[in-house]
């Protein structure tokens, strides 16, 4: 299986794409509300999206080779 590096992905949110790595957001795996223990619903709303290094481990199912010109999703 091929590596699957989030940064050559198309699947990176645009806006967090433009921080650092450490909080870059993968718009193929929204937050459920509930599913934090610490702030179930401010995490989904301050963070729509899970962040792609709690996701991707090197082989993601749904990585998508970055286009040129990416598409903007709004949060």
């Amino acid at each position: 299986m091929t590596p699957t590096p989030c940064e050559e992905c198309d699947n990176v949110h645009e806006q967090s794409r433009k921080q650092s790595p450490r909080v870059w957001l993968c718009v193929k795996f929204p937050r459920l509300e509930n599913l934090n223990a610490v702030a179930p619903t401010l995490w989904v709303h301050a963070e729509p999206y899970n962040r792609c290094a709690s996701i991707n481990l090197g082989h993601c199912p749904c990585f998508v080779k970055r286009r040129n010109g990416q598409k903007e999703i709004g949060v």
